[in-house]
């Protein structure tokens, strides 16, 4: 059998319809081009509470996130040992491991803020948030750090001079919690009065910390300043103040529901509870601020410490939350916060943009 050369020899109508078919194509693409380049930047989500801490401060390697079982000891004297116990071997299915180091922790961190378009109010170590500001600009709150006792005259005018200075956007976190002081203490008053005064937000510490906190870390710490009514009489003597609640008072709920009808301008954020409680525990406390008519007021936060995926489970917590609707998952990650911040339209648009 001879074979034939096929003829593929282009006619008249073969090119014209390449060249309309490629026209077509062309046009296609040219007129969604702005489409899909906005469909390729995610919806932004602002982070109320981002820890910039060094890795070598870590506690375990490995942590539940989010935990499915608390620690048990039979006797407060057994309680540290059943503690450290219940930290170091963890005993879950979603496990997340520290970075290796600093600069392991800062490549994956704005990796996940890039990917998510976040911006996220950080405190701690001045100098990680002095390079986590400068490599990713734009996309940072600066908070005080972690060193930082608001309770001193001095700090109280390092604030001021920061603030002038333009390197203060929010006083957060005020951790006073751990040291057995409530909101309403008398040394915390220059705080509320200055925050009121510069009208900066103060991001406080209102809410859970680590179980058995008093009796291996923190021997101040008491559970009843949980409590959101501490609240009131700062709110009643400074009625300029913005405040937010960081751990969302929980699991008070009943405080937190009358504080927040009571006083309309007191926001949260969700903080650890989205990923250091079992996840039911979580929803049903969310579902009640939101059921309560409260939605307006939850601002999303991760409490991202050490491990950067803290923050992409506490996104797809939100997330998957069966019971909010996708206006409702907007209004936590991005729109709350960016009203009680004083954003401004021009800035909304660039973080809708994937522009900082």
């Amino acid at each position: 059998m001879n074979y034939k050369e096929p003829d593929i020899t282009p006619t008249s109508e073969g090119i014209m319809a390449c060249v309309f078919a490629n026209r077509l194509l062309s046009s296609i693409l040219l007129a969604g081009m702005p489409y899909f380049a906005h469909a390729q930047t995610p919806p932004p989500i602002i982070d109320m509470h981002v820890h910039a801490e060094p890795v070598a401060l870590a506690g375990p390697s490995v942590f539940c996130a989010p935990y499915e079982v608390m620690p048990v000891a039979n006797s407060g004297a057994e309680a540290p040992a059943a503690v450290m116990e219940w930290m170091t071997k963890p005993d879950c299915e979603n496990l997340v491991t520290m970075p290796a180091d600093d600069a392991e922790q800062t490549l994956q961190l704005l990796a996940i803020m890039e990917r998510r378009n976040v911006i996220s109010v950080v405190g701690g170590d001045a100098g990680l948030i002095a390079e986590w500001t400068a490599r990713a600009p734009g996309r940072w709150l600066k908070g005080i750090p972690s060193s930082m006792d608001v309770r001193k005259p001095e700090v109280i005018a390092e604030l001021r001079r920061r603030h002038a200075a333009g390197e203060l956007d929010v006083i957060a976190e005020v951790a006073t919690q751990y040291e057995g002081v409530a909101p309403d203490d008398p040394s915390l008053e220059p705080l509320w009065a200055l925050a009121e005064e510069l009208d900066v937000p103060v991001g406080i510490h209102v809410g859970t910390g680590p179980p058995g906190a008093p009796y291996f870390a923190f021997p101040q710490y008491r559970g009843r300043l949980h409590s959101p009514l501490a609240m009131e009489e700062v709110v009643m003597r400074h009625p300029k103040l913005r405040v937010w609640l960081m751990h969302a008072g929980w699991p008070m709920l009943d405080d937190l529901l009358v504080t927040l009808y009571t006083h309309p301008q007191i926001h949260v954020d969700i903080g650890a509870i989205a990923v250091g409680f079992p996840k039911p525990s979580f929803y049903r406390y969310l579902q009640a601020i939101v059921d309560a008519g409260f939605i307006d007021r939850v601002m999303f936060g991760s409490d991202m410490f050490f491990a950067p995926e803290m923050q992409e489970r506490a996104i797809q917590v939100v997330e998957e939350a069966p019971f909010l609707d996708e206006a409702h998952k907007r209004a936590i990650f991005y729109d709350n916060a960016a009203r009680f911040l004083r954003f401004d339209e021009d800035r909304i648009q660039s973080h809708h943009q994937g522009q900082k």
